[in-house]
């Protein structure tokens, strides 16, 4: 029989810094905070962790979080936290109830940026709801300690009033800015964003605008997402924008929006001219509101060769010029290998005969090739009602795409199966340029 012997050696203390640096990832800050105490290898390297999540744990103090001295206290343990590093501190995520702008954020800052911090995210709210009444104004602006930390790389905001001071100089290094729920002040777009000359990803979501124009100088911008309360957005300088999203919800758009170009009014051949390296569109009604700003040619004069996937929501396929726009759109797009499409409620078979068949007399044209879709591998359609409309649009894609894989049908809740059924055969039946296409329709329970 085998007697084991007790060991006397500290296995904790002897683990491998890089095990340790491991464990401290996975654990809550407040526990990794105490494993200082177990050795000083550990002490070492929590003091030295580059990355630190302060969330809500440190207003864990009385019941409610949101009372000006739980708030006074959580700032306190935020210091304590931020004193135990003496090293650089990369990273830090600040997020916990009752969160202000105040001058204790403003003194965390300047802490921060004389560590040199590179990535910083401040969540100030966690209201998810749509509604700006609770959009922060200027009274609650970040302080403007922030801009002093010119070392940021990334930043991310939520909840706050953004206002950068007549003396900002740039954030030369800033490559992604993150901000939701924030309330931008006027020269958001033609002073602070073209002093962030590496700026590479920029995502606005359920922000506001005074002036509801944004106006977009980024030459170094690689994606944007923009999800918020804007009447027209215009690109100026944006080379090597390669990702668009240009959603907005039903809740707080403008039934307005639309793209310009500089001054001159919008259209959407000098639109695409702005995005040369266009390769992910997502759009909805407002994109197609160029249609009533000027000339939609049958095709681009040049083409977008970059563009390999569209998602467009809400468009109205039985009115005859949003229906010549997407032709366009499609036709100047030879390398499309992704498209996403969601028709408008006003979509239905209770239109007039010659509002019905706008679609097809535009897809019907001599000028269009019998590849159309020569590159497209995947169709998918949302919401679907079975329409005459929806009908022709799977039909045409069905005979114009030689290497089509996959089409998928995902129906409306109100659609009763019977008629679901009805359109899946008619579907089933079009002519195909692939033999390897395949037609998904997708049951409530499948979504």
């Amino acid at each position: 029989m085998k007697i084991l012997r007790q060991s006397n050696s500290d296995r904790i203390s002897n683990l491998p810094a890089n095990v340790i640096e491991r464990i401290l990832q996975f654990l809550p800050i407040e526990d990794a905070a105490e494993t200082a105490t177990l050795s000083a290898q550990w002490s070492q390297i929590w003091a030295g962790t580059p990355k630190l999540v302060l969330n809500g744990f440190l207003a864990r103090i009385h019941d409610h979080g949101d009372h000006p001295s739980d708030s006074y206290r959580s700032m306190l343990n935020v210091y304590k936290f931020l004193m135990l590093h003496d090293a650089k501190i990369d990273n830090l995520v600040l997020k916990f109830p009752g969160l202000r702008p105040s001058p204790d954020i403003d003194h965390m800052i300047l802490y921060l940026s004389k560590k040199g911090v590179e990535g910083l995210t401040i969540i100030f709210t966690d209201d998810d709801d749509i509604d700006y009444s609770t959009c922060p104004k200027s009274g609650r602006n970040i302080p403007n300690s922030l801009f002093s930390a010119r070392q940021l790389k990334f930043l991310k905001l939520h909840g706050c009033g953004f206002q950068a001071p007549s003396c900002f100089v740039g954030f030369g290094r800033l490559i992604t800015l993150e901000l939701k729920k924030v309330h931008l002040g006027p020269n958001f777009f033609n002073k602070f964003i073209p002093k962030c000359s590496c700026l590479e990803y920029l995502s606005l979501i359920e922000c506001e605008l005074d002036g509801k124009k944004a106006e977009i100088v980024a030459p170094s911008l690689i994606t944007l997402i923009f999800n918020s309360d804007y009447r027209s957005i215009c690109f100026k300088n944006t080379p090597l924008l390669s990702t668009v999203s240009t959603l907005q919800d039903y809740k707080y758009c403008y039934e307005e929006t639309s793209f310009e170009v500089e001054e001159d009014k919008p259209d959407i051949a000098a639109v695409f001219a702005s995005l040369p390296a266009i390769e992910e569109l997502n759009v909805g009604t407002e994109f197609f509101l160029l249609c009533t700003a000027g000339h939609v040619p049958y095709k681009l004069s040049t083409e977008l060769l970059h563009l390999k996937e569209v998602i467009i929501v809400n468009v109205l396929l039985s009115s005859l010029p949003e229906a010549r726009i997407f032709v366009c759109l499609i036709m100047s797009s030879p390398n499309l290998h992704r498209l996403t499409i969601s028709l408008d409620d006003d979509n239905d078979d209770h239109q007039p005969t010659e509002v019905i068949g706008s679609l097809q007399m535009v897809l019907e044209a001599e000028e269009i090739p019998a590849t159309c879709f020569q590159c497209l591998e995947e169709f998918n359609m949302h919401d679907c009602r079975g329409t005459k409309i929806e009908l022709e649009l799977l039909r045409f894609v069905l005979a114009t795409g030689p290497v089509l894989r996959k089409i998928t049908i995902e129906p409306n809740d109100g659609m009763d199966s019977s008629k679901g059924l009805d359109f899946l055969m008619e579907v089933t039946q079009c002519r195909r340029a692939s033999k390897e296409a395949e037609v998904i329709y997708l049951k409530s329970h499948e979504r």
